[in-house]
């Protein structure tokens, strides 16, 4: 026997006064107060069916609005409270089901919390309970068959025959071949014929709508309706199957890299190119070129949810962020190496070389590559620039003071980089003591761009 469903007016007075408070706040946006009235309401009234759709609203709208790394966190808050509901569920379903509660709280989203949730609804005969859990991990993973599976069997044993017709279609455009949700899809959809008076009042047999579904999923493979995250994970799921029928064919796993890359998962992106440029004999530098961006985007991803947490907790997250920042630039520089090693007479490629030791403050290493790199015309002058830096920064003033010189003379306009190289080139001679000839670099700038660095300060201080 099902627990009734309560609704608002089943409510006694405190607990419409707590319903009518909750939603007052969220009107405000107070969603955090908004969140701990409701969390005591269905704790008061488990059934009321309303509250609780209402509090995971609330909860996603707050998850949504976090950065990535809250979020993170809220998985680790987490977790003890569902090591806990999970010992629980069986001895005291209620119990458990509070807890998992209280994790949704910090991730609604969470897989595990929301399970526990359906689970323990299930145990204590409130399916519209569980229901509200899967449909929420449906919005969480909409490219996951699983939770559509379970809220179509629960949805069955509600005998909420058209909601899970629905959820068994949106089913099989994931898992077309899926015999087992087929074989279900099939007896809904004759439950529905005997109690409406046939399927065609529905919009067609059902042999057409799943033959629509397989249409659907060619022209996904295709690539000609590639729009929402589950459509292109199933367009994976496809590709990885021709690249069991064609194991040679380089098109499929490069084509899969590239939609990981649009859904933004770098790493994977990263390993199906690498895989990619393997198979092809390691001779296409365009693709090597393009695993290195893979994993540059992907640490660049987590720098900037980094730098964002130190700006509000440095304490906590400064150090992660100066990690990740350390481990770009070591990436680029084994990334040059390995361009270095595999083309040697491409200058350009050591110029890259060296420009990665300078970022690591390796100025020893990077003389020899930045010499390499200046008989590239196309980098000459910036490599030549870092040349004079390293030069400077290891103490070699007069070497310093001289590529420099040589550097500016070879430019012939006043660009942003002759600004650069003479504006180092006034700092070495500065170091050196040798203020007149400073002073003119400063100058020189000065009358092109006074606003460059802190040229106006130096130039006009000079004067008095």
């Amino acid at each position: 026997m099902f627990m009734a469903i309560k609704v608002e007016k089943d409510l006694g007075p405190s607990n419409a006064d707590i319903w009518k408070r909750a939603i007052s706040a969220a009107s405000t946006n107070n969603l955090d107060y908004a969140i701990e009235l409701l969390r005591n309401l269905i704790k008061s009234e488990p059934t009321f069916l309303l509250g609780r759709q209402k509090l995971r609203f609330f909860e996603i709208q707050k998850y949504k609005g976090q950065s990535a790394l809250n979020r993170q966190m809220s998985g680790v808050k987490s977790s003890p409270i569902l090591l806990k509901a999970g010992s629980l569920l069986k001895k005291s379903p209620t119990e458990a089901m509070d807890l998992a509660e209280d994790a949704l709280a910090y991730d609604p989203f969470s897989p595990k919390a929301n399970e526990i949730v359906a689970q323990a609804a299930v145990a204590l005969n409130i399916p519209e309970v569980a229901a509200l859990s899967y449909e929420t991990l449906c919005e969480a993973k909409p490219e996951d068959p699983e939770p559509l599976r379970k809220l179509a069997e629960v949805l069955v044993g509600q005998n909420e025959w058209e909601k899970a017709h629905k959820t068994y279609e949106r089913l099989l455009q994931l898992a077309p071949r899926d015999g087992e949700a087929l074989s279900a899809f099939k007896n809904v959809t004759a439950k529905l014929a005997s109690l409406s008076g046939g399927w065609e009042k529905e919009g067609g047999d059902y042999r057409d709508s799943l033959a629509n579904k397989d249409q659907a999923v060619a022209l996904e493979q295709e690539g000609k309706i590639v729009k929402s995250e589950s459509a292109v994970n199933e367009q994976i799921r496809l590709l990885r199957a021709k690249i069991e029928a064609e194991p040679a064919n380089l098109t499929w796993p490069k084509q899969i890299g590239a939609l990981c890359a649009q859904l933004e998962k770098y790493d994977e992106a990263a390993q199906w190119y690498q895989y990619t440029f393997e198979l092809g004999g390691k001779v296409d530098s365009s693709l090597e070129k393009t695993v290195g961006e893979m994993k540059l985007r992907g640490l660049d991803t987590n720098i900037k949810i980094y730098r964002d947490a130190a700006v509000q907790d440095p304490a906590t997250y400064q150090a992660y962020y100066d990690q990740l920042v350390a481990e770009r630039k070591q990436v680029v520089l084994e990334m040059a190496k390995q361009r270095v090693e595999r083309y040697p007479t491409e200058f350009e490629f050591h110029f890259q070389l060296g420009k990665a030791y300078v970022d690591l403050k390796q100025y020893k290493e990077a003389l020899q590559p930045l010499q390499n790199g200046a008989k590239s015309p196309a980098v000459r002058l910036d490599a030549l620039n870092l040349i004079g830096f390293c030069q400077w920064q290891r103490g070699m003033m007069d070497m310093a003071e001289k590529t420099f010189t040589n550097a500016a003379n070879e430019i012939p306009i006043m660009s942003e980089l002759k600004k650069d190289v003479l504006y180092n080139l006034g700092l070495v001679l500065e170091a050196s003591g040798k203020k007149d000839a400073y002073i003119e670099r400063m100058k020189e700038i000065y009358e092109f761009d006074m606003a460059y660095k802190d040229v106006a300060k130096r130039v006009e201080d000079s004067y008095g």
